[in-house]
């Protein structure tokens, strides 16, 4: 299990949430958030950042993490991280990261 599939399914599951419990106030289809919690897919921004809201977590190193305000340097970075040649579980590993800051 990948630290991403840990997360996530940590932070459900710590509010009591069953899966689709989690993708119906992510507004995440449930396929599509199962397959994030299965470890086979890694979410684009604009889910990340659904689960993000829903976990409450708002910013990253004291920037509001939404697209309306910072749209080119969050995609600059989200563009960096999937153009990078590695493995998707390294991806998700760097997801883990941001999140775990984010959640500090």
């Amino acid at each position: 299990m990948n630290g991403l599939v840990r997360f996530l399914k940590a932070e459900r599951e710590k509010r009591g949430w069953s899966k689709e419990e989690f993708a119906h106030q992510a507004n995440i289809p449930y396929g599509t958030y199962a397959k994030y919690e299965a470890g086979t897919a890694l979410p684009g921004w604009n889910n990340a950042e659904a689960m993000a809201n829903v976990l409450g977590i708002e910013h990253f190193g004291g920037v509001k993490i939404t697209l309306d305000d910072s749209p080119n340097r969050v995609h600059s970075l989200m563009d960096v991280v999937t153009s990078w040649n590695i493995s998707d579980e390294k991806k998700s590993d760097i997801l883990l990261a941001v999140l775990k800051v984010m959640v500090d």
